[in-house]
């Protein structure tokens, strides 16, 4: 076979030998660099079997996430497709109503396990992500705090608490204390 590794590609000589079903083709990323993206982050969350990790001063606007390994959690295996890039840096994270909310300084969205099937009918889970508020979001750094299972943050207007809806816009946030 020949490897091009810039290229994404493996040719091979010949076919494999009868019997070979599948072959399997395992590469090493820029380990160095792949890991500081990933320890450098200051806050965590786990959500859906997966943790969540942000808060990396090199990499404000990024959130990741694990992946399973071999179907069983972990929290040491993030793939290099494993995450999500925000225009404004991401300031806190909250498990909600079968949601995981992600709040930037003027700006929220959320996310949910989605089963995808790839092109060779690989079923994969992937985390979509959905704008919540396009204006309120946290002032304040780490994992939001929740009263009653009902996520908490610091907004320019005061505190505001999350509550579910049908509706996903700024109804969804209600101050509770005017600062």
């Amino acid at each position: 076979y020949t490897a091009q590794p810039n290229f994404g590609q493996v040719v091979f000589d010949s076919a494999p030998p009868a019997g070979v079903n599948n072959v399997e083709i395992c590469y090493k990323a820029a380990a160095e660099e792949s890991k500081s993206k990933i320890v450098g982050c200051r806050y965590g969350a786990v959500f859906n079997n997966r943790l969540f990790l942000y808060g990396n001063p090199d990499y404000p606007n990024y959130l990741f996430h694990s992946e399973l390994a071999d179907g069983i959690p972990t929290g040491e295996y993030f793939t290099d497709t494993g995450y999500h890039v925000f225009e404004k840096e991401v300031r806190s994270v909250a498990p909600c109503f079968g949601r995981l909310l992600i709040f930037c300084e003027d700006g929220s969205y959320f996310t949910y396990p989605e089963l995808k099937t790839d092109t060779l009918g690989n079923t994969y889970t992937s985390f979509p992500l959905y704008e919540l508020n396009g204006d309120k979001g946290s002032l304040l750094w780490g994992n939001a705090p929740s009263m009653g299972n009902t996520p908490v943050t610091l907004c320019p207007d005061g505190f505001n608490k999350w509550v579910s809806t049908e509706i996903a816009d700024e109804r969804n946030a209600l101050v509770f204390i005017i600062i």
